[in-house]
């Protein structure tokens, strides 16, 4: 090893012999000190409990969907505080006598923050947790612990049934809302129905077949009504020559035939303006032919007019619900369209309404669930109970922490006292300081008994001897 680190070492040796004093007495005394204060601290007595909290699920896997699942970690800072809170530990301090309704606010403070600091929760796991009390007698450990175990079960175990509660009340009131409005979905949908049942969808294909059967009818009842109006001005002209009703026959037919090309093609349609250039032709021959005085109105007369009154009521009537039927087939878009609107509207209430039906009774479930296994969620493994010794530290570990302390005080002083010495101790300093080699040293001279004590009196120019003859 290099001379300099013996050097350093010798040093440090020589400044811890001279400062031997400083490094002693502490580690003597403190010892002392350390026992002493582990002898005055005051006893404390610690009780524990460890129970455990299986998960929902894990309990009770067959009704898995049925639980809301919340694990212990991520609720344990919430049970804390509410380990912590006033109201538990004021029921606590109530249920061992500690405060009644005359405790002064001051003396319920002090109880209530002795009590905070004494209790404490640990999470072990996922599913166990571990309350300790400490007090300063075992039976007063015991006690608090068993109060504080019994409300704090009595709160963890109401949270759950307080929650199965008041999430059946809300289910209950959205229920009865939403059953009124399911119903006035479903009064809607029917009054809807009622009203256009002529244009539901499925009346559709029944419409447009009465629509064509129809237009057929009122062709038919047209053709009719030119008969009736052509028999009576016959009647009426006394148009009954051979050559008249033959005119009359073929007007008729030809008639006809228009109505019919008319049915299947437009007016502008090249048949239909032959044949009604046609049919004028013949028209106006059929009026050069009316010579006749007017016959007299006779029984044939009033049954001829009769028809024709009855081919134009018959005619009108038709024509009546052919209109009214056309404006059916127009309107079953838009009656199709809100149709759609109000069944997509009820299904969406149906759909809310079941599902708010099904998580009510599954609320109700886990409810009765939670009444049932009330006594068996919480599964106690260490119970309360009073210490046969005091939890305090062993004097033996004050006493080695004294030491400790001590050695490390005494250090620490002669460190200080060495630091703060600005005695010249070594050559090196000297010449360091001077900044010149040191040539030679003088040992130290033991004082002369008896000697002067003003130099320059004793002097007087004589040579003394460094130290005293012998004999």
């Amino acid at each position: 090893m290099p001379v300099q680190f013996y050097y350093n070492l010798y040093i440090i040796l020589f400044a811890a012999w001279r400062r031997r004093y400083l490094l002693v007495i502490p580690v003597l005394v403190m010892p002392l000190v350390g026992v002493t204060v582990g002898l005055l601290t005051p006893k404390e007595y610690e009780s524990r409990t460890t129970f455990m909290v299986p998960q929902d699920a894990n309990q009770t896997p067959t009704l898995k969907d049925l639980i809301t699942q919340e694990s212990l970690k991520d609720r344990f800072a919430v049970l804390e505080a509410l380990l912590r809170s006033r109201y538990v530990l004021d029921g606590v301090a109530r249920d061992r006598g500690l405060v009644n309704d005359e405790t002064p606010p001051a003396k319920r403070d002090a109880i209530m923050d002795w009590l905070s600091s004494a209790v404490s929760l640990r999470l072990i796991g996922d599913e166990v947790i571990e309350i300790k009390v400490k007090a300063d007698s075992a039976a007063n450990s015991a006690g608090l612990l068993e109060a504080i175990s019994r409300r704090f079960f009595f709160n963890l175990l109401s949270k759950g049934r307080q929650s199965a509660e008041s999430s059946e009340r809300f289910l209950q009131s959205q229920l009865d809302s939403r059953r009124s409005e399911l119903q006035a979905a479903e009064q809607l949908l029917a009054d809807f129905k009622r009203e256009h049942a002529s244009a539901l969808p499925q009346q559709q294909s029944t419409n447009v077949a009465r629509l064509y059967g129809l237009k057929e009818r009122y062709a038919e009842s047209q053709i009719a009504l030119q008969q009736a109006k052509a028999r009576l001005d016959q009647l009426s002209q006394g148009q009954e020559s051979q050559l008249a009703r033959q005119l009359d026959e073929k007007l008729q037919l030809m008639r006809t035939e228009l109505v019919l090309l008319r049915a299947r093609y437009s007016d502008e349609h090249s048949k239909v303006q032959s044949l009604r250039y046609q049919i004028d032709q013949l028209q106006q021959e059929f009026e050069q032919l009316k010579s006749q005085p007017d016959m007299a109105r006779g029984p044939e007369w009033q049954l001829a007019q009769t028809q024709l009154t009855e081919a134009e009521q018959n005619a009108a009537g038709l024509k009546t619900q052919l209109d009214g039927l056309d404006k059916v087939v127009d309107s079953q878009g838009d009656t199709e369209r809100q149709l759609a609107e109000l069944e997509r509207d009820l299904a969406v209430k149906r759909t809310l309404y079941q599902d708010l039906l099904l998580r009510y009774e599954k609320a109700k479930v886990t409810g009765d669930l939670g009444n049932f296994e009330q006594g068996e969620r919480i599964k106690v493994i260490d119970k309360p109970f009073a210490p046969s010794k005091p939890s305090n530290y062993p004097l033996w570990l004050f006493l080695l922490a004294g030491i400790v302390g001590g050695f490390g005080l005494g250090c620490g002083l002669a460190l200080v006292a060495e630091l703060a010495d600005a005695s010249l101790r070594r050559s090196d300093q000297l010449a360091a300081l001077v900044k010149a080699p040191v040539l030679s040293r003088i040992p130290y001279c033991e004082p002369v008994p008896d000697y002067p004590s003003n130099s320059y009196q004793a002097l007087n120019g004589q040579v003394l001897p460094l130290a005293p003859e012998p004999g």
